[in-house]
């Protein structure tokens, strides 16, 4: 057997004593234990590397514990890497909900039991190998595949060239009996060993293509279940038997793990192709129908677009499509109903689930796409946890070049969630350029700070104004931080900036109500100081009307930092010309 790699587990703790302490504890494992003394050392070394286990203390300076696992988290490689928090001080129950919250596996306080932190590493060691073997497993799988495939091909030809010698074989056959004319015993044996021929040749024909395609077949649906990474262990081990199964009577076959970060993480690309809207919308319907069934609802359907196929991302409309069936059937009472409508309206083709489930107050409507957010009182849809779906939703078909949108007459009266998409699309937002094209390309000088340069940045997205102050701060941007259009004149009228960010969709007022705003200012006041446009749509039309509005810049989201950069620079070098403004 082949000796067991060491694997990585990762100790985050500001304090070298609390390390070694822990070192010590583990130490017997014989893994690799790994030192990080901050956020920034930890993060540094998951870009690079896979971990079984972190161990992370909460209370840190800086970027605390709680923080670090939130930026863990976002990554699609780390996304559900193990994190056990440890800590002295954060040991009331608050502080656990909101550890287990972020995704944490367990939640230790100190001073820990050396067994038990030991036998939950150890745990975690074999989840990781196995997880490892998984992987080695699949690619095994994809090279069997292709041998079978080319057993496949090489087997039709020979028996092509087998069928072609058959009919030969007839065909003399048939020219013999009749120039010898045989006697008629003569002929008949010959014509029926001829049907015979012919017959078992059709008979190992079909069953060469059953025994190939059927457990190729499965062979080959499960190995893409498995590489897409959604399953779980039980999950895992049901589809590596049934490979196994399927490939006993062939060659040796196996499975694999996972795939999501989002549109957070910026990796997102759509792969648009002409896709059939009904068979979509029915294969999500029959995905959700256990969970349906289980809870006595009814789905029903309305069918009434004339369009049946549209441009987009498949397997993107699917996941739009199953976000919104899940979470109507997820927060409607037993014995309710939930119905999914496809109908046209113009140049949009329109998907509509609605429920008869708890329903959103009119407070909480502006903010039920956004990430993680919940409504405080019980009775509403989003107090059991609508954020992350719908928000995901949401931004899919912003990239799609559509929006979705919610309406709900207040509690108990149920909801309806539409997803309106273009009937057609030639360009994908996830390649558009983020800004206007200056003279060349535009290129990131990594020695060029962004030292003095003071930032005002205006976004609702509590990570997204984390993330992006951050960043710009680890340049020397003196960065300010608000979350709506008041908030930011206020600042406005007491700091001098020389850069604004403005995200275009927010609650209230929207960027393009602030960049009207600002422009109708007083120079004096604010009125010319330069602006970007922050947004998930990134649509020709999206970054014109950007300009038009006011905007210098137009960037699109996911934001690339080192670009992101270079355009406040950029910027902060430039005075706008006043006879911009003289006609305000």
């Amino acid at each position: 057997m082949e000796s067991a790699v060491k694997a990585n587990i990762l100790l985050v703790d500001d304090r070298p004593e609390n390390l070694l302490a822990m070192e010590t504890v583990l130490q017997d494992l014989g893994q690799n234990l790994v030192r990080a003394s901050s956020a920034r050392e930890a993060l540094r070394f998951l870009l690079h590397e896979d971990v079984a286990l972190i161990l992370l203390d909460v209370q840190m300076p800086g970027v605390n514990g709680f923080e670090l696992a939130e930026l863990i988290r976002e990554r699609e490689r780390t996304q559900h890497t193990p994190i056990i928090f440890v800590s002295a001080v954060h040991d009331n129950e608050q502080y656990i909900f909101k550890g287990y919250s972020l995704g944490a596996v367990d939640y230790l306080t100190k001073p820990v039991d050396p067994e038990i932190v030991r036998s939950k590493a150890r745990f975690f060691i074999k989840l990781f190998r196995q997880n490892e073997q998984i992987k080695r497993q699949a690619a095994l799988l994809e090279e069997s595949n292709a041998r079978l495939d080319s057993l496949n091909i090489d087997l039709e030809i020979r028996v092509a060239e087998r069928t072609k010698e058959l009919k030969s074989a007839n065909l003399e056959l048939e020219r013999e009996i009749d120039v010898r004319i045989k006697s008629e015993a003569r002929e008949k044996t010959l014509r029926e060993m001829a049907e015979e021929s012919s017959r078992l040749k059709d008979e190992f024909l079909a069953t060469v293509s059953h025994e190939l395609r059927t457990p190729l077949n499965s062979i080959l649906g499960w190995g893409q279940i498995i590489q897409d990474g959604k399953l779980s262990p039980e999950e895992q081990k049901n589809a590596l038997e049934t490979i196994h199964r399927n490939a006993k009577s062939q060659a040796q076959l196996i499975d694999d793990l996972l795939d999501t970060s989002r549109l957070i993480t910026g990796n997102l690309r759509l792969d648009l192709s002409l896709t059939a809207v009904i068979p979509t919308i029915e294969n999500a319907i029959e995905v959700v129908h256990p969970a349906a069934d289980a809870k006595c609802i009814s789905i029903s359907t309305e069918f009434t677009s004339d369009v049946e196929s549209i441009t987009c991302d498949p397997n993107r409309l699917k996941q739009m499509i199953w976000n919104l069936l899940t979470n109507a059937v997820k927060f409607t009472p037993k014995d309710g109903c939930v119905d999914i409508k496809y109908q046209r309206s113009g140049d949009l083709v329109q998907i509509v689930v609605s429920d008869t489930g708890h329903g959103i107050s009119a407070e909480f409507l502006p903010f039920v796409f956004d990430r993680f957010r919940q409504a405080d009182s019980s009775s509403t849809r989003c107090s059991e946890g609508v954020g992350l779906g719908l928000s995901i939703v949401r931004h899919l078909a912003e990239l799609h070049g559509g929006k979705a949108s919610v309406s709900s007459e207040g509690p108990g009266t149920g909801a309806a969630f539409t997803i309106s998409l273009p009937l057609s699309r030639v360009d994908s937002p996830t390649t558009e350029k983020a800004y206007p094209e200056s003279n060349g390309s535009r290129h990131v000088d990594p020695n060029r700070k962004l030292d003095g340069v003071q930032v005002l940045l205006i976004d609702d997205d509590k990570d997204a104004r984390e993330m992006m102050s951050f960043a710009l701060e680890l340049s020397g941007a003196k960065v300010n931080t608000c979350s709506s259009v008041p908030e930011a004149f206020e600042l406005i009228a007491t700091v001098p900036f020389d850069v604004l960010l403005a995200d275009i969709n927010m609650p209230g007022e929207d960027g393009y109500s602030f960049i009207g705003k600002l422009r109708n200012l007083t120079l004096e006041n604010g009125a010319n100081i330069p602006a970007i446009a922050l947004t998930a749509m990134a649509r020709p039309e999206d970054r014109e009307r950007a300009l038009s509005a006011g905007f210098e810049v137009h960037v699109s989201k996911p934001v690339d930092i080192d670009e992101l950069s270079a355009a406040i620079i950029e910027l902060a070098a430039k005075e706008l010309p006043v006879d911009v403004y003289q006609k305000l």
